[in-house]
């Protein structure tokens, strides 16, 4: 078996290309990377450098139908936000390949925020508060109306990117001014804004077969990237029914068919968990699935053969760290400013002895991959950081820009358009 797989200089896609390389799968591994961790692996028998999905997005769709049309795969595998695109264009590549995805329209209902608010309203699943002015005329009339704090967030963001706490009107009124006014230029929507929950946050990753749950692991983030929540650093598989029974649902309702991960912040009062993200898309979970027993590669050859896997249950309380994400939380923790001499100590002993024992120390240790995974992986992390240094962007930005995709319409003819897609919101 071959497959292809794209978006692959992400850390928790080499651990998952690497777990088809103990099922004796070989792997076409495609990103922007010349050398990255996943492109190190053994089972990587080909490299392909395309460009970012973002940047250049019709070269990079005739790049990967390019490679398609030149060999026989099995399955195309995305692992990041490209899934996006090749939902777009999936009539066209499912003529030449498998393509474990569900359509356009749903993947968006639930990437789109506004959307998945509305989708949950529909289906009386809790989510926060939501509005979606377009314009500051649109915005006067809800300030008295809003509980504060509120949260601005860009309707199709990801990794915390341009997310804002508003404690007051006049914040909101000065940050969806200039929020609005990077929107205009970039041609995106404005910001949505939403009621702040505050609680603890839960982060979920399931795979699904024609709306079926295959297998779901639940997760606390016992340390994330930004602090004050953003991308789980360390993380630990729970138990929690009634996230079960609200992931059950959306899988069910969308007939959803591949990986999706969910971000839920759990009342701190009510202990209600509310639903304010999700991803179509892997996760750094992957990494703690496969710890506590869900061989996510087995399942997807399963599936892309035409089987109808058995559910496999995680186990509970498993522990496990991304390594750069950690290292990326210490120089985070160590940037000058008041107080510095103390709070670096105390960033370093947080980070030298943690209150917690793990499963796994890294995800790019030398039973996952070998010193030139780690290396490649390493280096991504580096680069990220000079980027973020230059640029003035967040790291957590940087080192995923190569990976994004903000949905638009192409000149190919498929593509749903502009007006379609803000429907199918």
């Amino acid at each position: 078996m071959h497959l292809l797989a794209t978006g692959t200089s992400s850390f928790f896609a080499a651990r998952l290309i690497q777990g088809f390389g103990e099922l004796g799968v070989s792997v076409t591994a495609a990103d922007s990377s010349h050398w990255s961790g996943s492109k190190s692996l053994p089972n990587v028998t080909r490299r392909l450098h395309v460009p970012s999905p973002n940047r250049e997005t019709e070269l990079y769709l005739d790049l990967v139908e390019e490679e398609l049309n030149r060999r026989d795969y099995d399955l195309l595998l995305p692992t990041f936000e490209e899934g996006l695109l090749f939902a777009q264009h999936a009539d066209v590549l499912r003529r030449r390949v498998k393509l474990l995805l569900p359509p356009f329209e749903t993947m968006w209902q639930l990437h789109h925020k506004p959307s998945l608010h509305q989708f949950c309203t529909r289906l009386s699943l809790p989510s926060p508060n939501t509005s979606t002015p377009q314009t500051q005329d649109e915005l006067q009339p809800l300030l008295d109306k809003l509980r504060y704090p509120v949260v601005l967030k860009p309707p199709a963001g990801n990794n915390s990117i341009g997310r804002v706490f508003c404690d007051s009107a006049e914040d909101l009124v000065r940050e969806f001014h200039q929020h609005s006014a990077t929107s205009s230029s970039i041609l995106i929507e404005p910001p949505m804004v939403q009621e702040r929950i505050i609680g603890q946050p839960i982060y979920t990753l399931m795979l699904c077969d024609s709306g079926r749950k295959v297998a779901e692991v639940i997760y606390r983030p016992l340390r994330t990237f930004p602090d004050d929540g953003g991308t789980s650093v360390v993380r630990e598989s729970i138990a929690h029914p009634d996230i079960a029974d609200i992931t059950e649902t959306v899988a069910r309702e969308t007939n959803w068919t591949g990986f999706l991960g969910f971000d839920f912040l759990v009342d701190e009062i009510t202990k209600m968990p509310y639903l304010i993200d999700a991803n179509p898309r892997p996760n750094p979970a992957v990494q703690l699935g496969f710890c506590a027993g869900i061989n996510w590669a087995a399942l997807l050859i399963e599936m892309a053969q035409g089987h109808r896997p058995t559910r496999v249950m995680p186990r509970l309380g498993v522990r496990v760290r991304s390594a750069v994400l950690d290292w990326a939380w210490l120089l985070h923790g160590l940037k000058p400013g008041r107080d510095w001499v103390t709070k670096s100590r105390q960033r370093l002993r947080e980070f030298l002895t943690p209150p917690w024992s793990l499963e796994a120390r890294g995800d790019i240790s030398r039973g996952f991959g070998g010193r030139s995974c780690a290396t490649a992986t390493i280096l991504h992390g580096i680069i990220s950081s000079i980027r973020a240094t230059v640029t003035g962007k967040s790291l957590g930005e940087t080192m995923v820009e190569d990976l994004c995709y903000e949905v638009r319409p192409l000149n190919r003819g498929c593509l749903p358009k502009t007006s379609a897609i803000r429907k199918a919101a």
